[in-house]
């Protein structure tokens, strides 16, 4: 459900197929075979694209399963548990209600939710911005969180408001559902209806959004595609309830392309607000991205780029959705594979060359082992990650300090970010350098999903690990 270690987007190795001129207009054959190559992955069972230019729909279609048991087909009209997109539509209640004077971004939480922590100090834009120091949730290790059936939004907040800020309001940038959970009280508060109704009434009616809807509602009475996580079903799925305004939104791939038409053309909000997006956006502590309002804020090639990603564990796969206001294209692609970070970020990339926006991505491989390779460091390094994704580091050869830092919590949140990449398909030796006292061995890893990163291992003289960190 959450963009995680520092908003990380994989790469996926794909042969290149299509127009080579910027000038050429994309036909039905190259977003078919830009789909079809992903599917090829086998990372995930189903995938849904719709991509819009020049204000229309230019493509739509599914390809794979939304139901591998019952071979049922995914189209641009599958329901998916988008995960944190629905983050971008809780922001847009907000701010439609911001619009009509409402509310006002600069209120305090305690007018509308008193219960959770610094209340009086934390703003509706914080929340927004997600720099409020709202403790992320939810972890199981941490509470018995419900997952099934009905969930009220009050017993969310009840637990969440046991839970101690992870820093002082506006301290710093940090990615937490919280936030999102907190503005959906905003919402049902002052317009006296739940979020649920107010979507439909508010923006999937009016847009036309006519598969999208909210909860556990949506899942019991509608129905959603299946997600997998390593090939096998995730039954029963968790109640989407759970995940609030930060999570719990259902819709398609041709509904979003239709949110995404509708921002573009002033529909629902005005039209000036992805500009306000644009110059609301917060730093994130990476130079090239800011946050607010459900968006990323980027650039490619120089061209602006919005964008966000969704997941909603233990219900569906790997969602993603993006804006290139200027260029007026969106693309949006679902899938159902839990380890399809990745897929849907390269499948833009290759689309968004071909309007003349960067380059496509490139072909990658796994990386040449660097000289200087040490296997007894390799094997104990490649114990330690597969430690880390399963969440168990018995027998770890960790020193001291580092062995305390690693609490259940940062355990379980490390786990989930490494779920999320998929197999592991090759680990490569890719340099050593000497810092603060340590020998630093960087690794080369690559991904089922064509997802390629660099990992820090740091390892004292006795051979023991002092930390490590995804750096690429």
């Amino acid at each position: 459900m959450k963009i995680f270690s520092a908003l990380l987007c994989a790469i996926l190795a794909s042969v290149m197929v299509g127009p080579t001129e910027a000038s050429q207009s994309p036909d039905a054959t190259f977003f078919s075979g830009v789909a079809a190559r992903a599917l090829a992955t086998a990372v995930a069972p189903g995938i849904a694209l719709a991509v819009t230019h020049n204000g229309k729909i230019v493509y739509e279609r599914g390809f794979g399963y939304a139901d591998v048991a019952a071979r049922e087909a995914v189209s641009a009209d599958s329901r998916f548990a988008v995960g944190s997109l629905t983050k971008q539509l809780t922001a847009a209640a907000i701010m439609l209600l911001a619009h009509e004077h409402r509310i006002g971004l600069d209120d305090r939480l305690s007018v509308y939710v008193p219960s959770l922590p610094n209340s009086s100090r934390i703003t509706l834009r914080m929340l927004l911005d997600q720099n409020s120091g709202l403790h992320n949730y939810p972890l199981l290790s941490e509470h018995p969180w419900p997952t099934q059936g009905p969930i009220s939004l009050a017993r969310l907040l009840g637990i969440l408001a046991t839970d101690k800020p992870d820093f002082q309001p506006k301290a710093r940038w940090e990615y937490s559902n919280t936030n999102y959970v907190a503005l959906t009280a905003v919402v049902e508060k002052v317009a006296a209806m739940s979020l649920a109704q107010f979507l439909k009434t508010r923006i999937f009616r009016p847009l036309h959004m006519t598969e999208s809807d909210f909860g556990y509602a949506a899942q019991r009475d509608g129905g959603i595609v299946v997600g997998y996580a390593n090939g096998k079903p995730e039954l029963p799925p968790f109640s989407l309830d759970l995940f609030s305004g930060a999570g719990a939104a259902v819709s398609s791939a041709h509904d979003f392309a239709l949110w995404d038409l509708g921002l573009m053309r002033g529909n629902v909000l005005p039209k000036s607000y992805l500009s306000e997006v644009r110059d609301a956006g917060i730093p994130t502590g990476d130079d090239s991205t800011r946050y607010t309002m459900g968006w990323v804020i980027t650039r490619l090639a120089g061209h602006q780029q919005l964008w966000h990603n969704g997941l909603a564990p233990e219900v569906g796969g790997y969602c993603y959705n993006t804006i290139f206001p200027d260029d007026r294209l969106t693309v949006t692609v679902m899938t159902n594979g839990f380890g399809a970070a990745g897929l849907p970020e390269r499948m833009a990339r290759e689309i968004a060359a071909a309007y003349g926006i960067g380059a496509p991505p490139q072909v990658t491989s796994a990386a040449t082992a660097a000289p200087g390779d040490d296997p007894e460091i390799d094997r104990i390094a490649r114990g330690f990650w597969d430690q880390l994704a399963s969440g168990n580091l018995s027998g770890s050869n960790l020193t001291p300090q580092f062995s305390a830092a690693l609490t259940p919590a940062l355990l379980a949140q490390t786990r989930e970010s490494i779920a999320l990449l998929g197999q592991l398909t090759s680990f490569t030796f890719a340099g050593r350098q000497q810092e603060n006292g340590v020998a630093v061995y960087r690794y080369a890893l690559t991904f089922a999903s064509g997802a390629q990163h660099e990992w820090d291992v740091a390892v004292t003289s006795d051979r023991r690990i002092a930390g490590s960190q995804i750096v690429r």
